[in-house]
């Protein structure tokens, strides 16, 4: 297994400054990396489970990693029996989506919740623990800081979709990774444009 030296994305989260102006695209590449693996993940009948900072690893270059595969199951259950096996609140109960938390089924949504969660962290700076208790379950009830809907105005719409307490209503990863290339499409544009008028 490769040796992941460069810490994970629960390290990136808590030392990265409140005021840095480059979270935002920083961020949205590292999601496109995690979609990716989950995409591909998702597309061989896999449920991860477990997705969350401290299991999102930089290896090399920089490249986003998913470890801890200790709790993924098949998304495809031939009997009740295996349903019953992936039901018991099996995960990190504050990432857990509210179906893995409540429900005897589900299914590869619950993936999709734990990335909105962790999108809302890469872009929102809570800086404590008590910061983080106070505001968590209203996020997870696609409750947002008034700030965050002003300073993210485009992301917050696809968060909300990822939280949707309705699993059915929740993107899947490919979809997700369309909409994550279409805002690095056009935050490229607003970048270069910037550059262009700091030449004029």
């Amino acid at each position: 297994m490769e040796l992941c030296e460069m810490g994970t994305l629960r390290t990136w989260i808590d030392e990265r400054p409140e005021h840095d102006t480059q979270r935002s695209s920083d961020a949205l590449g590292i999601l496109q990396q995690v979609v990716e693996g989950v995409k591909y993940m998702h597309s061989k009948n896999l449920i991860h489970r477990d997705l969350k900072p401290v299991n999102i690893l930089f290896g090399g270059e920089g490249r986003v990693k998913i470890g801890d595969f200790g709790l993924v199951t098949s998304a495809e259950c031939d009997s009740d029996e295996g349903l019953l096996e992936r039901t018991k609140r099996t995960g990190t109960r504050i990432y857990m989506s509210p179906e893995q938390m409540n429900q005897r089924k589900y299914d590869k949504e619950v993936d999709v919740f734990a990335l909105g969660l962790i999108y809302f962290e890469l872009l929102w700076n809570m800086t404590t623990k008590n910061e983080k208790a106070k505001i968590w379950n209203d996020v997870r009830r696609n409750t947002f800081p008034p700030q965050f809907y002003v300073k993210h105005s485009v992301e917050h719409k696809l968060i909300e979709r990822m939280l949707s307490e309705e699993p059915r209503n929740r993107p899947d990863a490919s979809m997700i990774a369309a909409e994550l290339a279409k805002y690095s499409t056009n935050l490229g544009k607003c970048q270069h444009t910037l550059q262009e008028m700091k030449t004029i």
